[in-house]
Parts: structure tokens; C-alpha cells; sequence
């Protein structure tokens, strides 16, 4: 456990000095102190404890590269940062709830999910997330984001066929190079408008309780589909319009 703090003192030390928006994308990803421990990079402490129980195998006090490799599969929650998951380029599943998350370097990311479900209450959890791109994850299959706080998601992936994204405050989705999208929840946001013209896999929607949501654009042969039990929109979509 010393060394642990011990890390995170030098991680401190070593990015304490400038102080950037916790919620801004990584520009310049933060460096390892020791090249041969990826947690150096980290700046939350329950993160670099979670790694260093579940990935140092050979018990050296260190994650490697190596060890980092071969991981697939995180899942963490209750953190306040994942600064340093850029450095497990292999990780095909990660479910967390966090306040900052990059994951454009995770290239073979397939599930993303940052909410957890409450069996108590019989509905899922999110965390602090007010920002999330996924444009550079073209193996990405399925995110499910319920109930964080965001207010800007990028969903430009044509490999992305699931989005759940309820319970947060966008005012804005563009779905249009999401083209394999064929299941989206967007209920409960603050969406104005939504264009779903160019996804053409698209069977189930669900864009209820968006009080400003008066118009939505559908593609040409889906007049009837908008009408059906597979298509829950809100009351107050007054509009619906065929962009031919």
C-alpha cells in the first residue's frame, strides 16, 4: 500500500503543476514516471489500486506493459478518473462510472458501458460524465451511458449497432455516421431535434421525454415503422418528417 501512495505522489508532483478541466479530451496523454508501470500514469487512486491487484501477476509491484497487454476486460466503479486506460490498447470490455474518461486509444474496444444497475431500485446508476467521443473506436459494438450528466457525445462510429444514452442533458445527438445503428435509447434529454435519416439498420427507437423534441426526420420507407410499437416517441413530437 506504500508504494501505491507512493505513485500516486509522483503522479501529483508531476502534473500538479499545470491544472486543466477535468472534462476536456487528453491532448497530451500523461506519461508513465516508470516506464515499466502503466499505473505512473494514473491519477486516481482507487484505479492504480484496482489495477495493481487484478493485473500484476508476476507480483512485482508494477503493471508492465506486458501484464497491460494482455488485459481485456475492466470493469471498475465509483472513480473519479481513468486517466491511463490509453495504456491497455487490448481492452475489448470496459464497464465503469467516472467523471473523466479518453477512450481513443482503446482501438479494440467492443462494449462500453459507464452506469451500473441498481437492483434495489431496479434502474442503473451513472456517474459524472459530462463529455464522451467514440468516434476513434471503429470496433466499438454497443454503449450504454444512462443517467450521467452529459452534455456532448460523439457517436461517429460506423461500427456502433447499440446506443443507450437516457437520463442525461444533451440538447444535441447526431446519429448521421453512426450508419450500423440499429437500436437507439436517447428518452429523457433536453434534444430539440433528431435526424435518423441516415441510419438506415435502424428497427428500435425510444426518444421519449424530451420536452423540446417537436420534429423528427425519418427516412422515406419509414412512415409506417414511425407508427409502430417498435418506435416510442414522445407526445410532443408534433412533426414527423420524411427527408426525401
Amino acid at each position: 500500500m506504500k508504494k501505491v501512495f507512493l505513485v500516486l505522489a509522483v503522479v501529483l508532483l508531476c502534473t500538479g503543476c499545470s491544472k486543466s478541466d477535468e472534462n476536456e479530451p487528453l491532448t497530451d496523454y500523461p506519461e508513465m514516471s516508470d516506464p515499466n508501470d502503466v499505473c505512473t500514469a494514473m491519477d486516481d487512486l482507487d484505479f492504480m489500486k484496482y489495477c495493481y491487484e487484478k493485473f500484476d501477476v508476476n507480483k512485482d509491484g508494477k503493471v508492465s506493459i506486458h501484464e497491460a497487454n494482455a488485459v481485456e476486460e475492466i470493469y471498475i466503479y465509483g472513480v473519479k478518473s481513468l486517466k491511463g486506460i490509453q495504456y491497455f490498447p487490448n481492452l475489448k470490455r470496459l464497464w465503469c462510472t467516472t467523471s473523466f474518461l479518453d477512450v481513443s486509444k482503446n482501438k479494440e474496444l467492443k462494449q462500453l458501458q459507464l452506469c451500473k444497475y441498481n437492483f434495489d431500485t431496479q434502474t442503473y446508476m451513472g456517474g459524472a460524465l459530462t463529455r464522451l467521443d467514440i468516434s476513434q473506436n471503429d470496433k466499438l459494438e454497443s454503449l450504454h451511458c444512462s443517467n450521467n450528466r452529459l452534455e456532448y457525445l460523439n457517436i461517429s462510429s460506423k461500427s456502433v449497432r447499440r446506443v443507450v444514452c437516457d437520463g442525461n442533458k444533451l440538447k444535441e445527438l447526431d446519429t448521421s455516421k453512426a450508419v450500423n445503428l440499429s437500436s437507439l435509447v436517447c428518452s429523457n434529454n433536453d434534444l430539440s431535434n433528431l435526424d435518423i435519416t441516415e441510419n438506415i439498420c435502424l428497427w428500435e427507437l425510444e426518444c421519449f421525454n424530451n420536452p423540446n423534441l417537436t420534429t423528427l426526420w425519418i427516412n422515406p420507407e419509414w412512415s409506417d415503422w414511425a407508427n409502430s410499437d417498435l418506435c416510442d416517441i414522445d407526445r410532443k413530437v408534433t412533426t414527423v418528417k420524411v427527408k426525401k
